[in-house]
């Protein structure tokens, strides 16, 4: 055989074993891979063996082997770490200072875009983790436990785990525990709500490390699922949902118990001082508007519960109220017999509250709630929070109205702390600016929008010209002045933080403010109306600013000299009401207090003071604009007017201020020197002729029985053709 012959032999035996090693290999990396997909973690293992098999191989080739498109596919689908990444793929947290700066998030914004959250979460934090769950077995343990008993201690035990827990937290699981505990759809809970109410109330009494917000958290998310309640028991009645008859009798029965839990709650708030009685007249009123059946019956439950209370707190509004209520029952009139019935009784309780007229149950129930009471109270002077806890720093009472809570989500959360401007910033944009600081408090004296310097300057320029000569009557005076509106100036201005004292200066900046104005400006009397429905401080303070100023309207120096002949005038006469009452200032603030009288923000008896036979002539002028703007029926309906001579009855001196206005009326609207034309002077005598006689017939019920005073003023409700 020829050696060629020999040597082709032996090449292609060479390649018949480099195609049976090229074969085992194939097979070997079809097992590897079968491996791979069981156990993916052993990946990067496998690859090595797999390289270092696919080595051995080709070493014992005599020529390089290219790798076959199945190595190359297990290659390339073999594990490599990737930076920012785990080894199942996942996003790992980038480290602090590798990314590059970015707009600012604040952290409840930042928690709620890791975990998928958004503004609205209350609670993204991991509900799962031992320590969360270890606090909410804490929690429960102290509010299973807690009685009259062991009130004390049990407030200071919940303090105390405010000061190592995050409030956020402590918050949501506090209102939580007590809506699983008190708000049964199975039965009303008149044994639980009022030591978990009490609880609540201590915890915010006592304040301290954040305890001081857990009223206002629970009462928003009380009046949530009030209202959510309410209109579910609604949407019902009315026939939706598509639930039989015994099903849907069953969900109004249960939707029913729910709505008298969360009055209760609200009640017994109410009564240890966590809230203010505008929020529960507020809820009144709702309820009187339709007087349904379950109106009725809340109503009752509310009254029973927290009518003593109302009544020490607001005596004029609780007569208010029973005059509404007697309005409305009388104009719905006769119905069915058991509607009847309860709306009977409720007049029945209305009227024993109104004459403190209360039955032996009522008085043992109403024992144990003062006596909880004043363990809440204790806690507002560091009595049962030592200082190591944070206590002695005090909650406050919250002065919210119903509207404020049932429009929360439109206007704005200003009693919660990091919520209290977002519907107004959200209304106004994303602009905004923090404010100048007063020099030593820190007022903020700007706008939530921004504030060009020209317009700063201007204002400080105001200011001093207007001697607003300390920083918080300048921080006043800006949020006043570049308010859009009166709402919008309450805000700024409770957004200032003042205190007791400081607040008083409020009322002051804003009368002198109106003083000032060249026309009238209603803007201020509606601040003032706003003030005065928020608390009666601001009533008061303002009844004392006016009374100082009667004193002074005839002083030379006091400001309210007549004006300076420059001959300014507007449209509507103002120029002859300038000269008549002795200039502008004079003239702004008579026209304000008959707007604050008629919308019933001041009383009558604000003109108690008055010595008509000693009134001088800038004095006397002054009156003439007061009854005259009082008694114009295109700015005074007939309603508002009866409404602020109703109130004379129920004052505290009602016979001598019947006199002082008779009086007052006789000389300053019945005299001779009246302002206007003369079909003008004729209305508003005859006006002034029918409300004289309404207030002689209020002075001579002062000798009659309260029948025949309620009967004096049903006389007065039918318009002034019948007085």
């Amino acid at each position: 055989m020829p050696d060629f012959w020999s040597s082709e032999e032996e090449e292609e035996e060479d390649d018949e074993e480099v195609e049976e090693e090229e074969e085992e290999e194939e097979e070997e990396n079809e097992e590897e891979e079968e491996e791979e997909e069981e156990e993916e973690e052993e990946e990067e293992g496998g690859e090595e063996d797999d390289d270092e098999h696919a080595a051995g191989s080709c070493s014992s080739a005599s020529a390089p082997l290219e790798p076959s498109p199945e190595s190359r596919e297990v290659v390339a689908h073999a594990y490599r770490p990737v930076r920012g990444e785990d080894i199942y793929g996942r996003p790992l947290e980038a480290p602090a200072g590798t990314d590059a700066p970015g707009k600012y998030l604040p952290p409840h914004l930042r928690s709620g875009r890791r975990t998928g959250e958004g503004q609205g979460g209350e609670d993204p934090e991991d509900t799962t983790s031992a320590e969360f769950l270890l606090l909410r077995r804490t929690l429960n343990g102290l509010a299973n436990r807690v009685s009259e008993a062991n009130l004390e201690t049990s407030i200071r035990d919940v303090s105390a785990l405010y000061a190592r827990h995050p409030r956020r937290r402590m918050h949501a699981l506090l209102t939580e525990r007590l809506l699983q505990t008190c708000v049964s759809e199975a039965q009303v809970m008149k044994g639980l709500v009022p030591t978990h109410a009490a609880l609540v109330g201590g915890v915010h009494m006592a304040g301290g490390a954040g305890g001081g917000e857990l009223g206002a958290h629970v009462l928003e998310r009380v009046c949530q699922e009030y209202h959510t309640a309410r209109k579910r028991l609604l949407a019902i009645g009315e026939g939706e949902g598509g639930e039989d008859e015994e099903e849907r009798e069953a969900i109004e029965a249960g939707l029913a118990r729910r709505l008298d839990n969360l009055v209760l709650i609200l009640a017994y708030l109410y009564s240890f001082g966590v809230v203010a009685c505008p929020l529960v007249y507020g809820l009144i009123r709702e309820l009187v508007a339709p007087l349904g059946e379950r109106d009725v019956e809340l109503l009752l439950l509310l009254l029973r519960t927290a009518g003593p209370q109302l009544r020490a707190d607001d005596p004029r509004a609780l007569k208010d109220i029973v005059l509404a209520v007697q309005e409305r029952a009388a104009s719905v009139g006769a119905g069915e017999g058991d509607v009847n019935a309860r709306v009977r009784h409720m007049l029945e309780t209305l009227n024993d509250l109104k004459n403190n007229k209360r039955r032996q149950a009522q008085l043992q129930e109403g024992e144990r709630t003062q006596r909880l009471r004043k363990l809440v109270l204790r806690a507002r002077s560091g009595g049962m929070v030592g200082k190591g806890q944070g206590g002695g720093g005090g909650g406050e009472t919250l002065h919210v109205s119903w509207e404020d809570m049932r429009d929360s989500a439109s206007r704005g959360r200003w009693w919660r702390v990091g919520a209290a401007w977002a519907g107004k910033e959200a209304e106004r944009g994303e602009g905004g600016q923090p404010g100048v600081a007063g020099r030593g408090q820190g007022f903020p004296m700007a706008a939530a929008s921004p504030v060009s310097s020209s317009l700063q300057e201007k204002i400080n320029s105001l200011a001093s010209r207007q001697r607003m000569n300390t920083d918080v009557r300048r921080a006043i005076f800006a949020s006043v002045m570049t308010a859009c509106d009166y709402q919008d100036a309450f805000e700024r201005l409770m957004r200032l933080n003042l205190s007791d004292k400081q607040e008083r200066e409020v009322v002051r900046v804003i009368v002198d403010c109106l003083g000032q104005e060249r026309a009238y400006n209603p803007y201020y009397a509606y601040l003032l109306g706003r003030l005065c429905e928020y608390h009666d401080k601001y009533k008061f303070t303002l009844q004392l600013t006016y009374w100082d100023i009667f004193k002074v309207l005839d002083q030379e120096n006091a400001g309210f000299g007549a004006d300076d002949g420059e001959g300014r005038s507007t449209p509507g006469g103002e120029k002859v009401e300038r000269r008549a009452a002795g200039g502008h200032k004079a003239v702004n603030l008579a026209r304000a207090l008959s707007h604050l009288i008629a919308k019933g923000w001041l009383s009558l008896a604000v003109l108690k003071v008055v010595d008509v036979a000693s009134v001088g002539a800038v004095a006397a002028s002054f009156f003439r604009v007061f009854w005259a703007d009082f008694l114009d029926e295109r700015k005074q309906p007939d309603q508002e007017v009866l409404r602020a001579v109703r109130r004379v009855a129920v004052s505290k001196e009602p016979f001598s201020l019947t006199e002082t206005l008779t009086a007052c009326l006789h000389r300053f609207a019945l005299g001779e020197n009246w302002i206007g034309d003369t079909e003008e002077r004729k209305r508003h005598k005859k006006r002034a002729k029918s409300l004289v006689r309404l207030l002689e017939k209020l002075s001579v019920s002062q000798f009659m029985g309260e029948g025949d005073v309620e009967r004096v003023r049903r006389e007065g409700e039918g318009g002034w053709g019948t007085v």
